[in-house]
């Protein structure tokens, strides 16, 4: 029987069994859990826990341990026991590679949306400083003209005003709604 303990925080936690109905008593678990703490060797045929029925061997990289690998109702002589240690040492590399696999994923997405924010505050700055250009042109027209504008223009200047503060009112919209699904308050429905 075989067994792969992973790290889940300070905790161990079993992830795979061969048989998949495997399992350990209370003394496995304290040697399994000694043999990740201190990693060593723990367990039958060694000289820590040597009453537990199955043999742990610590899956460690350079960045310290992954987890233990056990092993029950085998005979540990030294061709055996290299062998363990192999693949103990390779299932820590493997492990290792896919925790740096997802570690690079997550670092690229967060790249990639730190890219589409900066696009995307640089299309709304250019977007909101159209109707205010247009806002503030219209405004300092009527302020300044006032008495001079026929009423025409002035409706004109007005309508222009009130179209320029709506579509602004639509952008901050678009920016909330945009805020609110980054942050989870929103949730799409797919269909």
């Amino acid at each position: 029987q075989a067994a792969v303990l992973m790290q889940d925080g300070p905790e161990l936690a079993l992830r795979a069994t061969e048989p998949a109905n495997a399992l350990m008593d209370e003394g496995a678990w304290a040697a399994a859990r000694w043999a990740a703490t201190n990693g060593v060797a723990t367990g039958r045929g060694t000289s820590t826990l040597p009453s537990a029925s199955w043999r742990f061997l610590p899956m460690r990289t350079v960045r310290g341990g992954t987890g233990v690998l056990g092993v029950t109702g085998a005979v540990f002589d030294p061709p055996m026991l290299q062998a363990l240690e192999a693949l103990a040492d390779q299932a820590a590399i493997a492990l290792e590679r896919v925790r740096l696999a997802g570690a690079s994923a997550r670092n690229a997405a967060m790249e990639e949306t730190q890219g589409l924010r900066t696009a995307l505050l640089n299309s709304l700055s250019h977007d909101l400083r159209t109707p205010l250009t247009g806002i503030r042109g219209a405004a300092e027209t009527l302020r300044g003209s006032w008495e001079s504008l026929s009423a025409a223009v002035r409706a004109d200047l007005l309508l222009s005003i009130e179209q320029d503060t709506a579509r602004m009112a639509r952008f901050l919209s678009n920016i909330m709604d945009l805020t609110r699904l980054e942050s989870g308050q929103v949730r799409p429905r797919l269909a």
